[in-house]
C-alpha cells in the first residue's frame, strides 16, 4: 500500500509535518478561497508521479481502482465498456 486513505479528518494533515494546531489548519482550509481546478490538477499530477515512481522502484504491476460512485451514470452498467490498460 503506497498511502493510507483519507478519512476526512484534519488530524491526517499532521502526517505532512505541518507544525500548526489542527484548529488553525481547519480554519485555513475552511475560510480561505480555493481554485479547486488548480487543486485537483495538482492532486492528479502528484498521484500520477507517485504511481510512476512506485512502478519504477518495484517493477511490479500496479492495480488501480477508480471509484466513480459520485459520477452521473450515462449508460447502464451492462452497456459499460471494460477498459484495461496494459
Amino acid at each position: 500500500m503506497m498511502i493510507k486513505g483519507f478519512n476526512g479528518k484534519i488530524a491526517d494533515v499532521n502526517e505532512f509535518n505541518i507544525e500548526k494546531h489542527r484548529t488553525t489548519i481547519s480554519r485555513f482550509l475552511n475560510k480561505s478561497s480555493w481554485d479547486e481546478s488548480l487543486l485537483f490538477q495538482e492532486m492528479k499530477r502528484y498521484t500520477i508521479k507517485r504511481i510512476w515512481q512506485h512502478l519504477k522502484d518495484t517493477h511490479e504491476p500496479i492495480y488501480i481502482i477508480i471509484d466513480d460512485t459520485v459520477n452521473e451514470k450515462t449508460v447502464p452498467s451492462s452497456k459499460a465498456k471494460n477498459m484495461f490498460i496494459s
